[in-house]
């Protein structure tokens, strides 16, 4: 297996993806010698939100390699055979017996390692049918990365997980992230956030996103007193407030919030952006909100009725969740020509290897 991992390394198959994906099981198909299951294990790892599409490409890519290899048989040049796959003749006719027992459905331990190869060939050389042959190969590799894909997770277990772009946001950004602006960002910023899942909720990506988070929200470059996910690339339900209504006036986390109610009469009030410099705005809020939501680390649902600025703050926050711009509720827009100013000794510049 370790040196599968190197063979793997040194084409950059897992980097290309689902291409790669495909060209590797299709070659572990044939005469490569290589697992295409620590191949389908790497992607899947990579990009568990596309279980569905690493499933369909690596079962037609292994069964394409698989069926090749059957035909290879058919053509009955046993110097094919013995040059391309360095398989004897003896080891064929060794399985002779096999292919008159159980015929094309010995076709469905066509993919098993070692065995396989050999008896793919003799199913070509002793000329098993070629349909239902074929149908037993595919039906075999269908099974074998299905149940790959259930034990990795997939079928739902990953449906909110951190995508393979936001891992590498999560991973990749400096203490101070990157912040989405609009205009040159609008996929994330324009995208619903979901949810995290108890998978991500446990998870180091999540802890480092916060940590990240919180650096950058309380920066002198940002400034803000208050960041959610959307606004760094990462489409889940994660935010930091300050709480402008507690002592010491402390930056906090919540996960998976959700407004349950709004309260009391609208008030308007200036409101800014981080992805929307250097621009203010005038935008009527409801005076209380009430949230529910989890801190990192608890499991409990906690519920919680706010009022005031800080009220006002947990709403602009919870909009970007919900792919909402202050600017689209705003009453009239205008530029700060003193926030301009002050962004003037900053640099802020995408990163290049930004992947959204």
């Amino acid at each position: 297996m370790t040196g599968d991992l190197v063979y793997l390394q040194d084409m950059d198959l897992v980097n290309l993806g689902l291409f790669g994906l495909f060209l590797g099981t299709f070659l572990a198909g044939t005469v490569v010698p290589f697992s295409s299951d620590v191949l389908y294990v790497a992607i899947m790892a990579v990009m568990p939100e596309k279980w569905l599409a690493c499933l369909i490409v690596a079962v037609v890519g292994n069964t394409l390699g698989t069926i090749s290899t059957y035909f290879v048989g058919r053509a009955g040049k046993t110097e094919w055979i013995e040059k391309i796959f360095r398989v004897k003749k003896e080891k064929v006719e060794a399985q002779q017996s096999t292919v008159q027992k159980y015929g094309p459905f010995a076709g469905l331990i066509g993919w098993v390692p070692f065995v396989g190869k050999p008896l793919l060939i003799a199913l070509g050389f002793y000329k098993a049918p070629k349909f239902l042959t074929n149908l037993m190969i595919f039906i075999g590799i269908a099974i074998r990365f299905s149940v790959w894909t259930l034990i990795l997770g997939g079928c739902g277990a990953n449906n909110n997980a951190f995508s393979h772009e936001e891992r590498i946001i999560i991973e990749q950004s400096d203490s101070v992230m990157y912040v989405c602006e609009l205009g040159k960002d609008d996929q994330a910023l324009r995208t619903v956030s979901v949810d995290l899942s108890n998978r991500e909720l446990k998870s180091e990506e999540l802890e480092t996103l916060i940590s990240k988070m919180m650096f950058t929200v309380q920066d002198p470059s940002q400034g803000g007193v208050g960041i959610a996910a959307p606004q760094v690339g990462v489409n889940k339900r994660v935010i930091c407030v300050q709480r402008l209504d507690k002592e010491e006036e402390p930056f906090e986390c919540y996960l998976n919030i959700h407004i349950d109610k709004l309260y009391g009469d609208l008030i308007s009030g200036y409101e800014g952006c981080l992805s929307v410099p250097p621009y203010r705005g005038l935008v009527s809020r409801y005076d209380s909100v009430a949230v529910s939501y989890l801190r990192p680390g608890m499991k409990k649902v906690m519920h919680e009725k706010i009022g005031g600025y800080t009220a006002r703050i947990f709403q602009h926050e919870i909009d970007h969740l919900d792919a909402v711009l202050y600017i689209d509720r705003a009453d009239t827009v205008f530029v700060s020509e003193a926030w301009a100013k002050e962004r003037e000794e900053f640099t802020y510049s995408r990163p290049e290897w930004w992947p959204r």
